[in-house]
This record gives structure tokens, C-alpha cells and sequence, in this order.
């Protein structure tokens, strides 16, 4: 359990990485775009404009699943709060199943999507559309992952909570 462990907080820190570079490049890109609108002394940088949107959105997918695992999204605990462990656990695996089933549509059809749209390109970074819509199914592939790891974790606590329940 404990290399599970270690090899997910890798996972995490790598993905973290990534997800706070693209931000950052997306701050820094909004910084330099609306200096140089601002003086017209400086070159035009139209184009920060469009790799800001594609950095950002990026950054935001490949991160999602981490806030799906800590529980930061908004939800309606007070049932799960009063069930038994047994219910409770079943109805979080049902939850896990039905959000594994939206990211895999939605990466599966992502992945489709991203790859007939390489011969396109965008209209100011002239780059292939594929690399901004890629990462629609790599996002979809880290919340599974996410909800893989939390249904380990929701499993784990069961586990413990039937050794102190007996």
C-alpha cells in the first residue's frame, strides 16, 4: 500500500507541476498581451491572447481530479454523514462508477475530437488544434485516475471502520 502510496504522490506532484507552469505561462502571457495594448510603443502581441486561453484551460483540466478526490467540489453530504458504513460505501462506488463513466465518454470522444481537428490550426499561434484538445482526454484520464484512487481510499476507510465497528 505504501508504494501505491508514494507512486501516487509522484503522480500528484508531477501533475501539479505541469498545471502551475501552464498557469503561470497563461498569467504571464495576459501580463505581456495587455502591456503592449496599452503602449503602442511596444509590438502588437495579439497572440498572447489565445495561448493565455489555451494555457489556463489546460492547466484547469489536468487539475480537476485532484479537487474531485479531496472533496472540494460541492456536495450534499448530510446522507452519506448519518449512513451506516456498509450503504455508505456502496453508494460512493455507485457515485465512482457513474463519474467514471462521464470522463471516460467525455475522454473518448475527446480523443476523437482532438485528432480531427490536427489539420486545423488556430487562428493567431497558428499551432495544430490538436494540442489545445488533447488535453480534454488526458484530463478525462487523471479524474479516472483520481477516482480510482478514491475509491481505493473509500474502500481503506471501510476496512478500517469495520476493525474499530467490531
Amino acid at each position: 500500500m505504501q508504494r501505491i502510496q508514494r507512486i501516487h504522490q509522484l503522480f500528484e506532484k508531477s501533475v501539479e507541476t505541469l498545471s502551475v507552469s501552464l498557469f503561470v505561462i497563461g498569467v504571464i502571457s495576459t501580463i505581456f498581451g495587455t502591456i503592449s495594448r496599452t503602449f503602442p510603443v511596444l509590438p502588437n502581441l495579439s497572440w498572447a491572447n489565445e495561448l493565455t486561453r489555451f494555457t489556463i484551460i489546460a492547466s484547469i483540466l489536468l487539475i480537476i481530479g485532484f479537487g474531485i478526490r479531496k472533496g472540494s467540489q460541492i456536495s450534499f453530504t448530510l446522507l452519506l454523514e448519518k449512513m451506516s458504513p456498509g450503504p455508505r460505501l456502496i453508494l460512493q462506488m455507485i457515485n465512482n462508477i457513474l463519474m467514471l463513466s462521464l470522463f471516460f465518454i467525455i475522454g473518448y470522444y475527446g480523443y476523437f475530437f482532438a485528432v480531427s481537428n490536427a489539420g486545423q490550426t488556430s487562428s493567431l499561434l497558428e499551432v495544430s488544434m490538436v494540442y489545445p484538445y488533447i488535453f480534454v482526454p488526458i484530463g478525462s484520464l487523471l479524474v479516472m485516475l483520481e477516482v480510482i484512487f478514491l475509491g481505493i481510499t473509500q474502500i481503506l476507510i471501510y476496512k478500517n471502520e469495520q476493525k474499530n465497528y467490531i
